[in-house]
């Protein structure tokens, strides 16, 4: 009989991919949502859907009954000041009532950049509060503390015209199904990994030629107007966008920091991801559907 792992955050940006990869690999997926019809949008019937809250009980131990592992991967926003509640305390509720229910492993998505030296931005401290009470649980687990994922080009903005900050720094941006496959992987190690994985992609890359890349392959007719940082400060201020406006925030930071971590380990027990940029961007061309 299949093993069951709960996937928490299913019908977001990378637990979409997470999903999926797991039943590539024999697993049986639950999916966890707020809303039936959006999973439903998402995967159809092909999964058994468990609707519910994280700050549910209930709702959890039904999902959480008679699973092998479960993963977590939610995000809090600015505007609704949720990065602790979903990211901390989520992950916090989610792994003690799996400890309840005899599930024997939780995988959670952090962020590179979670790390003590910059609590100072909230999501960050909420991912690293997540990443100690997951470890404090007794659980067996796996942390990814990816880089940046090369889909965040899908959140550009949209129309004819976007403007960017410029960011003159090489990341070593991933892609979702590598990051996913390395999940899928940490759950049929014959042990617990009980680490935190940094992942990189397989190659670093200025963080504006990346755009401009995306933009000629993925969105041609598309004009770009590069800004100072400090003018893309200014112009989020003005016109209102609260997660815009704690995004230029973030991207400050990393330009000033670079790119923390050594991602030799992951690399070594769940394989070195692959997909290089160039790659991503040929399969989101509006010809390749």
């Amino acid at each position: 009989m299949s093993k069951s792992i709960l996937v928490v955050g299913a019908t977001g940006n990378y637990g979409q991919f997470v999903v999926r990869a797991l039943s590539k690999d024999g697993f049986d997926v639950r999916v966890f949502t707020r809303k039936r019809e959006k999973a439903i949008k998402f995967f159809g019937e092909a999964f058994p859907i468990f609707e519910g809250d994280i700050e549910n009980d209930a709702s959890l131990r039904a999902a959480l009954d008679g699973c092998y592992g479960v993963h977590f991967n939610m995000r809090g926003w600015w505007k609704h000041n949720s990065h602790d509640r979903l990211e901390h305390r989520g992950a916090a509720n989610v792994a003690r009532l799996a400890r309840e229910a005899g599930v024997e492993r939780m995988t959670y998505l952090s962020c590179i950049h979670a790390r003590e030296e910059y609590t100072f931005l909230p999501h960050l401290k909420a991912k690293l509060d997540a990443e100690k009470a997951i470890r404090a649980s007794g659980l067996g687990y796996a942390v990814f503390a990816c880089c940046f994922f090369m889909e965040g080009c899908h959140h550009l903005e949209k129309g004819d015209v976007i403007r960017v900050p410029v960011l003159r720094r090489p990341f070593h941006y991933v892609a979702a199904e590598d990051y996913a496959a390395m999940v899928a992987k940490a759950f049929q190690a014959p042990e617990a990994p009980n680490r935190r994985f940094d992942v990189y992609g397989p190659e670093a890359i200025d963080a504006h030629e990346l755009t401009e890349r995306f933009i000629r392959i993925v969105r041609p007719g598309t004009r770009i107007i590069s800004l100072p940082l400090w003018v893309s400060i200014l112009y989020h201020h003005l016109i209102g966008h609260k997660n815009r406006q704690y995004g230029t925030r973030v991207v400050r930071m990393y330009k000033k920091y670079g790119e923390p971590g050594d991602p030799s380990q992951a690399d070594t027990s769940l394989g070195r991801p692959t997909t290089t940029f160039q790659q991503w961007c040929e399969a989101q061309r509006p010809s390749a559907g």
